[in-house]
């Protein structure tokens, strides 16, 4: 089966939906697929999987039409037997497929997030002036099946998007390819009830992503008398004032900032810690950062919002919540007894699988 994987985002720009493509890039090929990626990227890729083809075009955000007839010439003179669309943008593009007679592809979309937002609520004057909304409710129609990676986004898709047959409408795992000796690794570390409780966030520093709340909450765990270490993982335009914030604080000394550091090296600084904490004010669409976190066996500390509410299944060995009480109370918990790492990670482990094969 030849496969062409057309996406706008592809690490190493920014983003968890261009990860999710590289995964499943990798994943088809081994499951004995001939992949093609074309990806529309803004930095250059250097591709460390040769497993499948990299066919990259620069983004040149203002020359939107250049890039999109690249891509549309590129899928036109070039054979696949399936096409997967990672964005709406690469759906827009394979919309015009459909009206070429005789295009033998099957059509197959994956849904990340914003498209509700971006495509009905508030599009852009762009979107507006090439009706983007009917070509892509056209791919919807002439896919074959639709892909989510949480219930939330599925449900909140087939609301608004009435194009899509929900029955075409599948639910898949993420699978992030975490290696098992990475996750045996992390699961073996002991911590023992003397140290103080390490903490660890993993995002965009970004002002919606609740860094603010989290030290208030922090700085009452303080109060109260527990010990713990907090890493923060990542960059963003509101590193600077964070740190600011940080600093004024009561808990100055038990912050660090690691800044922004390669997959791998987040992995083992996941592993090195005890809690996951985030509490995003964003309605993931999947929490891609949440699921690395609990395969490696760390409990989580999030808002009750979009697909985080999915992680509500693992019942008492997380914290998916409102309520700065439930944090805090979750917190002491962790520090009094530490998590069942082995059990956390076994119970999420369909995260570190994928199915997106067994589904075409």
């Amino acid at each position: 089966m030849k496969i062409c994987y057309l996406t706008f985002e592809f690490p190493n720009d920014l983003g968890g939906a261009g990860r999710v493509a590289k995964e499943n890039a990798h994943h088809l090929a081994e499951s004995g697929c001939e992949v093609e990626v074309v990806a529309v990227a803004t930095h250059k890729i250097v591709s460390d999987d040769p497993s499948f083809n990299i066919v990259h075009i620069h983004k040149k955000s203002r020359l939107p039409w250049r890039v999109y007839i690249n891509v549309l010439l590129i899928l036109i003179f070039k054979k696949y037997d399936v096409l997967i669309c990672n964005d709406a943008q690469s759906m827009f593009i394979a919309s015009f497929l459909t009206f070429i007679p005789g295009r033998a592809h099957k059509y197959y979309g994956f849904i990340h997030g914003d498209e509700v937002e971006e495509i009905i609520i508030d599009p852009s004057g762009f979107k507006k002036i090439v009706r983007f909304d009917l070509f892509y409710d056209r791919f919807l129609k002439k896919s074959e099946k639709v892909f989510f990676l949480s219930r939330f986004m599925a449900n909140k898709f087939c609301k608004n998007f009435l194009a899509l047959d929900s029955k075409k409408a599948v639910v898949i795992n993420a699978g992030l390819r975490i290696a098992k000796t990475k996750v045996k690794s992390s699961i073996s570390k002991n911590f023992g009830l003397s140290s103080p409780l390490k903490l660890i966030s993993v995002s965009r520093i970004d002002k919606e992503k609740g860094f603010e709340e989290m030290v208030a909450i922090l700085e009452k765990f303080f109060d109260l008398g527990f010990e713990f270490e907090w890493l923060v993982v990542g960059d963003g335009d509101f590193l600077t004032e964070l740190k600011a914030i940080v600093t004024s604080s009561k808990i100055n000394t038990n912050v660090r900032f690691a800044g922004a550091v390669k997959h791998d090296k987040v992995l083992s600084l996941i592993s090195e810690n005890e809690v996951f904490f985030l509490l995003s004010n964003y309605e993931e669409s999947f929490g891609l950062a949440y699921a690395e976190a609990l395969i490696m066996g760390l409990p989580i500390i999030a808002k009750a919002r979009g697909a985080v509410l999915d992680f509500r299944e693992l019942r008492s060995l997380v914290c998916v919540s409102e309520s700065e009480e439930d944090y805090l109370k979750f917190l002491i918990s962790c520090f009094q007894q530490r998590s069942n790492r082995s059990l956390i990670s076994e119970l999420s482990q369909k995260y570190n699988v994928c199915n997106l094969y067994q589904e075409l």
